[in-house]
């Protein structure tokens, strides 16, 4: 938590600008999985058709499961080149994306998935509503180191009482690197299902409440 001072002085009263900062390092709770699949043919009719197919396909293994959602992510076709520049096809590539704050949901249906498409992409974040949750309780803190500041301000400068004038509040948020991912292929003999193991660590990111304002020193 950190705080800054700044004062000036008026014709008719004292008035200073304070700052506070409180944050907190919260463990991220939700998950993104882009899967993709690529694939080339002799016409775009054609890849298309290969490219929805096998959406619908990897769709299928995981439709007995819960805790997570799955939506389409990009969907493209285009013409393919050989080396003399010339047409030689069309290719396309297609993403599923699985999100979910279940881990262990996440993981099953993850190891299921990449059977049958590629693991583009992996990230984790902080949900809204675990953010909501966060700054929730950080605004008591900041607010009271804000006040904490106004008062030790005010009887620094041989004042006896302050009033608050004006408030902003922000929040920068934060970052982290991204989450450590472990993949083990189990014995081609184990179930199709079963093949692909995946093991996700999410990592800690820093939520941080700012407020900045103006308070008058009696």
């Amino acid at each position: 938590m950190s705080t800054g001072l700044s004062a000036s002085q008026g014709t008719s009263a004292v008035t200073a600008s304070l700052q506070a900062t409180a944050s907190q390092q919260v463990m991220q709770d939700e998950i993104r999985i882009v899967f993709s699949h690529e694939i080339k043919g002799s016409s775009a009719s054609e890849v298309n058709r290969a490219l929805a197919q096998a959406l619908e396909q990897a769709r299928a293994l995981v439709k007995d499961l819960t805790g997570f959602k799955l939506s389409n992510g990009s969907f493209r076709t285009s013409p393919s080149y050989n080396k003399e520049g010339k047409t030689d096809g069309w290719q396309g590539r297609a993403e599923l994306v699985l999100t979910a704050s279940d881990l262990a949901q996440a993981e099953r249906a993850a190891g299921i998935l990449g059977t049958a498409l590629a693991v583009s992409s992996i990230q984790f974040s902080l949900s809204a509503n675990k953010r909501r949750q966060e700054e929730k309780q950080l605004l008591t803190e900041v607010a009271q180191a804000f006040r904490d500041r106004a008062q030790a301000a005010a009887l620094a400068f041989g004042f006896k009482a302050y009033k608050i004038l004006s408030l902003d509040f922000g929040s920068p948020g934060g970052s982290s690197s991204g989450p450590i991912l472990m993949r083990s292929a189990a014995p081609m003999s184990a179930p199709a299902a079963d093949r692909i193991k995946f093991s996700f660590e999410p990592n800690l990111v820093q939520v941080t409440i700012d407020v900045s304002g103006k308070v008058m020193f009696d």
